[in-house]
């Protein structure tokens, strides 16, 4: 069985950057180098680029970084001359998966020379398990170019064809095409897709496709539209908030508004830069506005609005009667709100006015208080306010908890608020001891977990230690996870010396945690037991080996008992450079464990993803076999784990997404953020999904708000796999 090729070429010693596997052999590849002779005569001359370094200036910096270098789909990589000029220089232009780059080049002519003895072929393996060599084409430039350069620096390449030639040198501004060579008739060949790509792609059947798309539907208009938080009612309708500025774009419902509604216009949008330079604008009269949708997600039923700049959506969580529990920030007009709750729960901060009273008169400033944050319950009816709390001068986050008590925290502070009443009380303070990545409240009885690490010397190295300890419901610690000190773990028995942090926890009903871990390496103590080094944890999972990995940032996902510790899964999901058998990276952006332990990832992935044979759109397994120019992938993805993490029931690109959060109830899985009209990732343009949807086409700006949703136990609906047709 045969697999589409790439084209890597290693530019040996480009500006110390790089090593060369191949002693003092100048880096080549098979060329064709059209270019306008000094008689108007169009010539070419076929032969080897040899060359130590390639001596450009990129006119944009932007993605410029070449370092893989994967032919279009028909085979093909160019450089060509756009017919531009850039301060009387000629402008050329490289086209490869990644995109257009355009740059100059830094002399004057291409040197041509002559070999007797023939040209040299790449010869690989087209088996599975037959490695190429490792070979890089970059065209970064770290070091900046001198003024004259173009004239004086000398040629760090040369053109050699098989025979002699008829010319010395090629004037770079007579340049028309350098083509590299997919396949010629001199034995050039591009490399094999092989190693653990090829490997885990064949071995990814998925699930037979039984994780669906229900529907799927951008909303939003001209602007930038974002869902923050969404979920499902007890119904099974489903809802979705975020921050909007202008709902112009709803066609068939008028919001309705909570509370003393104010003027847009009074908040006109401002208009400003990033720290890039570029252009972009705020819009102070953005409002929380809450969608509720239909069960299958085909029809918009109710849109619920606060008035405008009335505050910052901070959390809304359903209850078990279909009450929204909604946190906000305060803004502008935060009583337009608070005054239609009538009398409003007040709970005091006075540590925050006394350090803020004191920096203002040792700095003899005016005193400046933070804002307030405002808590309350929408009815099930979704038409009035039943109650409020009012915090101040500071933000805060909750967890509803199964018996519907809302746990807050603000700051170091702990308070309880009865869901059905409002009524506050002060609860615990949980002295957690170390640096640590926020407070996390277990839903079934309140108790209390703090992930994070911190610093403990090995006897031999440092070493970032990773710890999560648990606190029951009165603030009293009940259990302590991965947690040894440096010299336990460096001593030559164990060497899990990798840095390792405990970043996210995840807990749920279940009474399963779900822990992201952050390693940089993989002898990681993340590969044990968290109560006892000496017993290995279950490891494993498509896509998770790490051999091979120079400097690499691992994520590790772990599933752990939350009342014995015990960890019944732990995996890393990584892509793979194609034809180098190199693990590359990919960043988890989201994560959520639905009840029956399941559990959804989305994240953004580096050239190579796995995906799956049942991927919603074509993967590269099954592209390869019609198309022996199929490339692979990255970008935006969805992956879904069986419970224990060692199963991948699918992983698929999900084209244009960002910033997908989840939401679960039953066997729906509910993905909500944003999306662009299309994936943009390593020249794959393919449009982002829609599926019956309320609004199928993308409204402009650069985002429409975004809702997925996904049945994780459908009909078996197993793939088409064609029978290789080259």
């Amino acid at each position: 069985m045969k697999f589409q090729n790439c084209f890597y070429v290693l530019a040996c010693g480009l500006f110390g950057l790089f090593s060369c596997a191949f002693g003092d052999v100048p880096a080549w590849v098979g060329v064709e180098v059209t270019w306008e002779a000094s008689d108007g005569e169009t010539r070419r001359l076929s032969g080897q680029l040899e060359f130590d370094r390639l001596p450009v200036t990129r006119l944009e910096r932007g993605n410029f970084g070449i370092t893989n270098l994967v032919p279009l789909e028909n085979g093909e990589i160019q450089i060509r001359h756009t017919g531009e000029t850039h301060e009387g220089a000629p402008v050329f232009v490289l086209q490869d998966y990644q995109g257009t780059h355009r740059f100059l080049w830094n002399v004057e002519a291409l040197p041509v020379g002559a070999r007797d003895t023939g040209m040299r072929g790449l010869e690989v393996g087209e088996g599975f398990d037959t490695p190429p060599p490792v070979l890089d084409l970059d065209l970064e430039e770290p070091e900046p170019v001198d003024e004259g350069a173009t004239s004086e620096a000398p040629a760090s390449f040369r053109l050699v064809p098989a025979a002699d030639s008829p010319v010395n040198a090629i004037p770079v501004a007579a340049l028309r095409y350098i083509h590299f060579q997919a396949l010629a008739d001199d034995g050039f060949r591009r490399q094999s897709y092989t190693g653990r790509y090829v490997q885990y792609s064949r071995a990814a059947t998925g699930d037979q496709g039984r994780v669906q798309p229900v529907a799927a539907t951008f909303l939003g208009g001209e602007g930038d539209e974002h869902f923050s938080h969404g979920g499902f009612f007890p119904d099974g309708r489903i809802y979705a908030a975020g921050m909007f500025h202008d709902l112009s774009f709803l066609a068939n419902v008028s919001p309705r508004v909570i509370g003393r509604d104010t003027n847009a216009s009074d908040y006109p949008p401002v208009h400003g830069t990033d720290r890039r330079g570029r252009e972009q604008i705020s819009y102070p009269a953005s409002a929380p506005v809450i969608f509720v949708f239909s069960e299958d997600l085909s029809a918009v039923e109710e849109v619920i609005r606060l008035p405008w700049a009335s505050g910052q959506l901070a959390d809304v969580q359903v209850g078990n009667d279909g009450a929204l529990y909604v946190a906000l920030r305060e803004r502008q007009a935060f009583e337009s709100l608070a005054g239609h709750v009538g009398e409003v729960t007040v709970v005091e901060n006075p540590g925050h006015v006394a350090q803020a009273r004191q920096r203002a008169e040792a700095r003899a400033e005016e005193l400046r208080l933070a804002e307030d944050a405002l808590l309350f319950r929408l009815s099930p009816n979704l038409r009035n306010v039943d109650w409020a709390v009012r915090f101040q001068h500071a933000g805060i986050g909750f967890t509803r908890l199964q018996s519907d008590r809302l746990v807050v925290q603000r700051g170091r502070d702990v308070y309880f608020v009865e869901g059905p009443t409002g009524d506050v009380r002060q609860g615990p303070n949980v002295e957690h001891g170390r640096s640590h990545s926020g407070m996390v409240v277990d839903p079934r009885d309140g108790s209390f977990y703090f992930g994070g690490e911190y610093h403990s010397g090995t006897g031999l190295e440092p070493w970032r230690c990773p710890f999560l300890r648990k606190f029951d419901p009165e603030g009293h610690p009940v259990w302590s996870a991965y947690d040894w000190t440096g010299p336990i773990v460096g001593v030559q028995f164990f060497r899990l010396v990798s840095d390792s942090a405990v970043n996210d926890v995840i807990a749920d009903n279940s009474g399963r945690l779900l822990l992201r871990g952050w390693s940089d390496g993989g002898n990681s103590v993340f590969t044990r037991q968290p109560y006892d080094l000496r017993k290995p944890a279950r490891v494993g999972g498509t896509a998770s080996s790490i051999w091979g990995a120079s400097v690499l940032s691992v994520s590790y996902l772990i599933q752990m008992d939350a009342d014995s510790m015990e960890v019944s899964g732990v995996t890393r999901f990584l892509s793979y450079l194609p034809t180098s058998n190199t693990p590359n990276s990919i960043s988890l952006r989201a994560y959520h464990q639905m009840e029956n332990g399941q559990v959804a990832i989305f994240g953004h992935s580096a050239f190579g993803l796995i995906e799956t044979q049942d991927s919603w759109f074509d993967p590269w397994y099954v592209q390869y076999r019609t198309n022996r120019h199929a490339l692979a992938r990255g970008g935006p993805f969805f992956a879904l784990y069986a419970e224990g993490l060692q199963t991948l029931r699918i992983s698929t690109i999900l084209p244009g997404a960002r910033a997908i959060d989840f939401a679960a109830k039953d066997d729906k899985l509910l993905l909500f953020g944003s999306a662009e009209p299309q994936n943009n990732s390593y020249g794959d343009e393919t449009p982002a999904m829609t599926l019956n949807a309320v609004q199928s086409e993308f409204g402009g700006g650069r985002q429409d708000a975004y809702l997925l949703l996904v049945n994780t136990a459908g009909d078996p609906n197993p793939p088409q796999i064609p029978e290789r047709s080259w």
